[in-house]
């Protein structure tokens, strides 16, 4: 019997001191209570860790906080019978416990939220839902697919974002641009009629954002290039209507502002040219 208690392997515990509990022999009682609370010891010792190896992978994650709580019902009952857990079984318990919790929690933060309602505050919750797991041992299959949710919560925000900056951007009538005749290039063209003055407009009120031409064409492309992986990103049918929208109305904007820039260059070195010949024919 002190053979086997020095092992401290349920099974070979549980073998001699069963065998000898049946005997009638004329046993040493102090060995035999010793022997009693080791093997009951080991027994609990032993039903736990193999409810934690159960526990490596967990396919619902809806029965983990079960789970969880059975197994600390086993380490309650065990301590109830007055069982002297090793440190090193309470620290898997542990370990075990808050792993499956960090995976719960970050499972059930992905079903909760959709990615076409994810808001800022949502990601933030993730993130570090995916840094408790990744420190607790979450299983990688976990971790990677909520790296690659979080990835399209961000972007459908990104878009969202966008759309929102181009709908607050000012509607405005295009007046009618004639395009020069490739044929007449070279040909004179007669002057237009000389039309009356208009009342002066007011200035259009062009976002801050918007200023820079580049920008506006960044952010649209930005869009465009998200639209693109629209199955991905689960935009609905409203969300792309409005897109569609915005690009055929940017598109006329965009080339409406390349055709203003273009005539403010040319009025400038028309100014300049004429500054040039002023000042030629003073000399």
């Amino acid at each position: 019997m002190r053979d086997a208690m020095e092992t401290m392997n349920y099974e070979t515990v549980d073998k001699v001191y069963t065998k000898l509990a049946k005997q009638n022999h004329d046993l040493d009682v102090k060995l035999m209570r010793a022997a009693e609370i080791l093997h009951l010891k080991l027994q609990k010792e032993k039903e736990i860790n193999e409810f934690i190896e159960s526990l490596r992978v967990v396919p619902n994650y809806k029965t983990i906080k079960k789970s969880v709580s059975l197994l600390e019902e086993m380490v309650e009952k065990a301590k109830g019978l007055n069982v002297d857990i090793d440190p090193v079984i309470l620290n898997k318990v542990n370990v075990t416990t808050a792993r499956l919790m960090a995976e719960r929690n970050l499972q059930f933060q992905m079903e909760k939220v959709k990615v076409s309602a994810s808001t800022h505050d949502d990601v933030k919750i993730l993130e570090d839902l995916i840094h408790k797991a990744k420190a607790t041992g979450v299983a990688s299959v976990y971790t990677d697919t909520a790296d690659v949710y979080l990835d399209k919560m961000k972007r459908n925000i990104k878009a969202r974002e966008i759309l929102d900056l181009l709908e607050q951007y000012p509607i405005r009538e295009y007046p009618e641009i004639e395009e020069p005749d490739p044929k007449n290039k070279n040909k004179k063209q007669a002057e237009p009629p000389k039309k009356k003055k208009k009342k002066k407009q007011p200035p259009f009120p062009m976002p801050e954002w918007a200023n820079e031409l580049k920008t506006v064409e960044t952010e649209v492309s930005n869009l465009k290039h998200l639209v693109d992986d629209k199955e991905n990103l689960e935009f609905d049918s409203d969300f792309l209507a409005r897109t569609t929208e915005q690009f055929d109305r940017f598109k006329k904007e965009i080339g409406f502002r390349k055709w203003e820039e273009d005539q403010a260059e040319q009025a400038r070195l028309a100014k300049e040219a004429k500054k040039k010949a002023a000042a030629k024919n003073k000399k």
